[in-house]
């Protein structure tokens, strides 16, 4: 009778090992993903702080060469035709080789008192995109 006792007690043992290591593996790839997805919702979070701050300087100049003008820091940021590229490092500082590039695609229409302009503002990082926005500002004729 005492080795039924021990031999159960030794499969009892063995299967509540079993589920312990499989609670905590479970545990582990839930923290890993957890890590993961709070780098990404970071990323996204800077994303959308410089496409909000593109948008603010495409406002207050929403022609290329100026928003470049704006944008430009440390020459992180150029206008080429109309399109303005600006390049920031991931503590969204100003810098030429950054991995978060700012990509503003400006599109004019003339009407009959003024123009009514808009961009198109995408951030990659690291060349994938992860966020965009539009934006648009009209700009009476004659106004300075």
């Amino acid at each position: 009778m005492n080795e039924n006792h021990g031999t159960a007690f030794v499969l009892e043992t063995l299967l509540m090992t079993c589920i312990m290591i499989g609670v905590v593996l479970l545990l582990t790839r839930s923290i890993a993903a957890a890590g993961s997805k709070s780098t990404e919702a970071a990323q996204l979070t800077n994303a959308v702080c410089l496409a909000e701050n593109a948008a603010e300087a495409f406002s207050v100049s929403p022609h290329s060469e100026g928003m470049a003008e704006l944008l430009n820091v440390s020459e992180n940021a150029c206008a080429d035709g109309n399109q303005v590229t600006a390049f920031y490092s991931e503590d969204l500082e100003p810098l030429k080789d950054g991995s978060y590039r700012v990509l503003v695609e400006i599109n004019e229409e003339k009407g009959r008192a003024g123009n009514y302009i808009t961009a198109h503002i995408t951030v990659d990082i690291d060349g994938k995109s992860y966020y965009s926005l539009d934006t648009a500002v009209y700009e009476q004729e004659g106004a300075a």
